[in-house]
């Protein structure tokens, strides 16, 4: 039996972010944070996986491609199609055990986006979650045929700030 394989990426952005533009899509799947200051949205533009966020209805990130490539086999760029989305929220409290601060929420709302890549039929999921303070998003690979081991030879996601925003950016693992 195999494993999930997950890479991922938080960003934070503080709210001195703004911008604005609106653009069809061929599928759209659209996110919103608890406090709904935040939207994200999820496309798939002539088979590309792509993201966009808004603050307050103002971009933030403008249209930016997803997509990781793979050593020595067909990369995970273009050629998908959405097999299926979930959505869900968490909204717990938790006690540190060390630190500046006594407990510590987690409040997200959450969007999984489950691809697959045609003719090779690989699968990948993409895995949203954005808070009242930011989006955090990482690459899992789901169990599957012909993708039991592999090396990342690059990694293609883009961050296509509206402007001159302070960002933190750092690895999320699970």
């Amino acid at each position: 039996m195999g494993q999930r394989c997950k890479i991922g990426f938080l960003v934070l952005f503080w709210p001195a972010l703004i911008l604005g533009q609106a653009q069809t899509l061929s599928e759209l799947e659209t996110l919103v944070s608890p406090a709904e200051n935040f939207t994200m949205t999820f496309s798939l533009v002539d088979g590309v996986p792509k993201y966009r966020l808004l603050l307050e209805g103002e971009p933030v990130v403008e249209e930016s491609r997803l997509g990781i490539e793979l050593k020595d086999q067909e990369s995970l760029l273009d050629g998908f199609s959405i097999l299926s989305t979930t959505t869900t929220s968490l909204d717990e409290q938790w006690s540190p055990v060390w630190g500046e601060v006594k407990v510590i929420r987690n409040h997200y709302n959450e969007l999984a986006v489950t691809l697959k890549q045609q003719p090779s039929g690989r699968r990948l999921l993409i895995r949203f979650r954005l808070f009242n303070d930011g989006l955090g998003f990482r690459y899992e690979f789901p169990e599957q045929p012909d993708l039991s081991y592999f090396m990342v030879a690059d990694e293609h996601t883009e961050f296509a700030m509206a402007g001159d925003h302070q960002a933190f950016l750092d690895s999320w693992r699970l």
